[in-house]
């Protein structure tokens, strides 16, 4: 988990000339997956009830207290399509 949170520090510390809030959205959510492929594999074959969403909703959970102070990007976030 430590290197999931270390990631979405670097992609909220990312300031690139054009970017926008969609971009950083899509960063920390590819982010969330990433971690959710790798963490449910062990998970998984230690308790087969765990499922990927909830390692998912867990990495999410863990990255809102970071994200949560800049309103645009929970706003992108949610917005995604």
């Amino acid at each position: 988990m430590q290197h999931f949170i270390e990631n979405i520090d670097r992609i909220l510390a990312k300031q690139k000339v054009g970017e926008n809030y969609s971009t950083k959205a899509m960063d920390v959510c590819v982010s969330a997956s990433l971690y959710a492929d790798l963490t449910y594999k062990k998970r998984h074959h230690a308790d087969p009830k765990i499922g990927w969403s909830t390692v998912y909703q867990e990495a999410m959970e863990a990255a809102y207290p970071k994200i949560k102070s800049t309103e645009k990007l929970l706003n992108a976030i949610t917005t995604l399509k």
